[in-house]
């Protein structure tokens, strides 16, 4: 027993055996790599024995019995053949025609799934250029609104510059009329 933990803990480090022994549950704090390879040792004792899966050897396929007897059991036992090759083939066709029809679907669905696809990428890109054309008419009508409103506030200020000059020229007219009155009372 000794001799194959002593060959074991030879052959492997130290994380190796840890290693081994996490897999077979041993705990490996505070213990040293010679204990450790012993509890593997141990352990591999104690584990029951797995044995590996054996290749499977092919069977001869079974032919199907042609008899020429006419009447009795070999003729039935032909019979019986017959029919049973005849619904596997009948089961095979069956089978690659529903494969068949099963691919079919499927690849017309993958092409519609693409078209779809190819349909909704051609949308979203008019949506984005409609979008964009969107923002490109708010930008506009944001600037001819801008111009109007400095037009706007330019009419405003020469309507005020005028009111002005109304006044000024009335208060002169008004100045001129009283020195002309007072001409004309005191003279």
């Amino acid at each position: 027993m000794t001799e194959l933990a002593e060959k074991l803990a030879a052959k492997h480090t130290r994380r190796e055996i840890e290693e081994m022994a996490e897999k077979l549950g041993i705990t490996t704090v505070g213990i040293s790599k010679l204990k450790m390879a012993e509890a593997v040792t141990e352990a591999r004792k104690k584990a029951p024995v797995i044995e590996k899966p054996r290749v499977k050897v092919a069977k001869a396929a079974v032919r199907p019995v042609r008899s020429t007897a006419k009447s009795g059991v070999f003729a039935l036992q032909a019979d019986m053949a017959n029919m049973a090759a005849d619904m596997e083939s009948f089961a095979s066709d069956l089978c690659a025609s529903a494969m068949e029809m099963q691919k079919k679907g499927i690849m017309e669905m993958q092409k519609g799934i693409n078209a779809q696809i190819k349909e909704n990428e051609k949308g979203a890109a008019k949506m984005e250029s409609g979008v964009r054309e969107m923002h490109k008419g708010i930008a506009q009508m944001q600037a001819d609104i801008d111009k109007k409103g400095m037009e706007i506030q330019k009419g405003v200020m020469e309507m005020h510059r005028g009111i002005e000059e109304i006044q000024n020229s009335y208060k002169e007219f008004q100045n001129e009329t009283m020195e002309y009155i007072n001409d004309f009372y005191y003279g």
